[in-house]
């Protein structure tokens, strides 16, 4: 049987370790395997590295070793996957971008979350394979979809809540001229400057899903800049899978994911965010059916995690090999 070192950052609940890594072993794949968090200091690292002997493949979640680390985790094993979903190199300081690049040059094979991070780093490496982050359906999928319009929302971590300020005073108007709810879930709530009404939920791994439940149209704002361009529209999927009508600016993957008009909405400012958002409100419930199962056949059909996990075991056999 196989054995496979999983390495991440130094917390295994953010994002991309749980989606894209913890999510895919809840499905029991046929091979052994640990999880380890990767803390910065060189005690506890040097425990890990001489772990590493053990194990066939080493799968790097996002962390980046400093050299001589990687260059061990090399010596020691058949082969290095490494895994990243953001333009995480974007915001990197001199040192830690040479890191990067050391990494991407020197994997044995890259797993991306989409063409853009793909296109950027095949001058390093094209052993790439694009994976997107795909959503477990069962944890979302609706009893019963609604023909109304009657909540909006939005789901992320503090980090992004930026991202929703910019369409503060639009949704304001829109809120109150149609006597809609908001809801925001996340790890901190927002502090917004106008008096705009809204429900705040605290982010928990465990009920999110049900309240997600309740949102009728997912908001998914970006600003248009070479980060928000790596991103992999994970937002817009989680609203797929409650069967709400996802509303995403049209920036990177959100163009591939949405087709506008059939499985959502895509926008270029906010007057037309504006107008997007009264197109889905006077919506009338036979179209509101239709557009949330087009919603949710997307992601069911596209990115479901039940669908992309035998591809991701064949990942770790040895023959694996995906050329750009």
């Amino acid at each position: 049987m196989k054995r496979i070192l999983f390495l991440t950052t130094s917390n295994l609940n953010t994002p991309s370790t749980h989606y894209r890594v913890i999510n895919y072993l809840n499905l029991k794949p046929e091979f052994s395997y640990k999880v380890i968090a990767v803390q910065k200091t060189f005690v506890k690292i040097i425990p890990i590295l001489l772990r590493a002997v053990l194990y066939d493949t080493i799968f790097v979640q996002k962390k980046l070793f400093h050299r001589w680390q990687f260059f061990f985790l090399k010596k020691v094993s058949n082969k290095i996957i490494f895994d990243f979903d953001d333009a995480i190199f974007q915001s990197l300081k001199k040192k830690v971008m040479q890191r990067f690049e050391y990494t991407i040059k020197n994997a044995d094979m890259i797993i991306t979350g989409n063409h853009y991070l793909a296109h950027y780093i095949k001058r390093l490496n094209k052993n790439i394979v694009i994976m997107p982050t795909p959503v477990d359906i069962e944890l979302y999928k609706q009893s019963e979809i609604r023909d109304t319009i009657r909540t909006i929302g939005w789901i992320g971590t503090k980090n992004n809540l930026k991202y929703l300020k910019m369409i503060e005073q639009t949704l304001n108007l829109l809120l109150k001229k149609h006597n809609l709810n908001f809801v925001v879930i996340s790890d901190k709530k927002p502090d917004f400057d106008s008096e705009l009404q809204y429900r705040y939920i605290k982010f928990e791994r465990n009920s999110y899903p049900q309240h997600l439940k309740e949102f009728d149209v997912g908001l998914m704002p970006l600003e248009d800049n070479e980060f928000t361009r790596g991103k992999c529209g994970f937002k817009i999927l989680q609203y797929m899978a409650v069967s709400a009508i996802p509303l995403a600016s049209a920036v990177g993957l959100n163009k591939e994911i949405i087709k506008n008009g059939v499985n959502g909405f895509l926008y270029e400012h906010n007057e037309d965010l504006f107008n997007k958002l009264e197109v889905i409100v006077s919506l009338n419930p036979e179209d509101v059916i239709k557009l949330k199962n087009k919603s949710f056949l997307t992601v069911k059909e596209h990115f479901n995690l039940q669908v992309y996990f035998p591809k991701w075991v064949s990942l770790f056999d040895d023959s694996a090999l995906n050329y750009l």
